[in-house]
């Protein structure tokens, strides 16, 4: 149930890049930039290889991810969507996973876009396959951790504008904070340090062909730490704008408490999804609350009615 959910949200927001002019001026940005400085690279050079845009190809990613994540919840709190998005059996990490995964989508189809690159070096020489697709796996893992970043980013603020100089600052501090010219006067415990926070020196490593455990492990840690702080960033707005549960939170919890016990009960657990334990929990409290003269039966009926309409 929760993965249809993640896919339904992933498949929304990817419309939403392309039911509107900038997500095509975002993808025809980046492919130009890049072109344009791998080709004039050549020129430079007389060397044809793809070091030169995969030198390059961080700096650029940095801005366009910041540019293509700014919205994705940015706009959702903007419009007052997110709550109401909160509001149907759906939890708040699989509006995350499937935000990320729009965007990831996204993102992927630019860098696929690329390899028209690689392919036109064909007629210049052989290229070490294998070297391609490290860097090309470099490059979806970086692509990822920068996503996770601009998501985090996107969920502190109804701004994009706002959205995007916050996400753009946090990927272009840590990709500098391992450059030698940062790390050069500090003490080697320090730059050993900022060197291992830095994107740019485990791209570094992918991007020459060697796949180490170690660069995989950051990635992940980076991608896992911005994700559960939007999550965090999320759940605290929803908290702090209805304090007492008299507001949005009530009407998130109504039936939660029930519908749980459903999910937890071996007769019920491998029969119902969360969406109709959370409608039988919302049924259970209904009646409890009438019996408790909490609720009138008028309303009851009106809950009842609803009900027999979904059943």
């Amino acid at each position: 149930m929760s993965l249809n959910l993640i896919l339904q949200i992933a498949k929304k927001d990817l419309k939403g890049y392309f039911d509107q002019p900038t997500g095509y001026i975002l993808l025809v940005i980046f492919c130009s930039s890049l072109s344009f400085s791998f080709f004039g690279t050549i020129q430079t050079t007389q060397e044809a290889s793809l070091r030169a845009m995969f030198t390059i190809l961080p700096w650029v990613l940095a801005i366009f991810i910041s540019a293509a994540s700014m919205r994705l919840i940015s706009e959702e709190l903007r419009d007052g969507t997110l709550e109401i998005l909160l509001t149907q059996p759906i939890k708040s990490w699989v509006v995350i996973l499937g935000k990320f995964l729009a965007a990831f989508c996204f993102v992927s189809i630019a860098i696929l876009l690329t390899s028209t690159i690689p392919i036109s070096l064909q007629f210049f020489g052989d290229l070490d396959e294998g070297a391609i697709f490290a860097q090309y796996l470099g490059t979806l893992f970086l692509t990822s951790s920068f996503i996770a970043i601009g998501l985090f980013a996107s969920s502190l603020t109804r701004n994009q504008i706002v959205s995007f100089i916050i996400s753009l600052v946090v990927i272009s501090s840590l990709m500098v904070s391992g450059l030698p010219f940062v790390t050069y006067a500090m003490p080697t415990d320090i730059a050993l340090l900022l060197q291992t926070l830095s994107p740019l020196i485990h791209f570094a490593g992918i991007s020459r062909g060697i796949i180490e455990l170690r660069d995989i492990l950051y990635f992940t840690a980076l991608i896992l730490t911005f994700l559960s702080a939007s999550y965090l960033v999320i759940k605290s707005k929803i908290v702090s704008r209805d304090e007492k549960e008299k507001n949005l939170r009530m009407i998130l919890n109504f039936g939660h408490t029930f519908a749980h016990g459903f999910e937890g009960a071996k007769n019920f657990s491998k029969k119902l999804n969360h969406g109709e334990a959370v409608i039988l929990g919302m049924m259970v409290a209904s009646e409890l609350s009438n019996k408790k003269k909490l609720l009138p039966f008028k309303e009851l009926l009106w809950i009842k009615k609803h009900y027999n309409s979904l059943t």
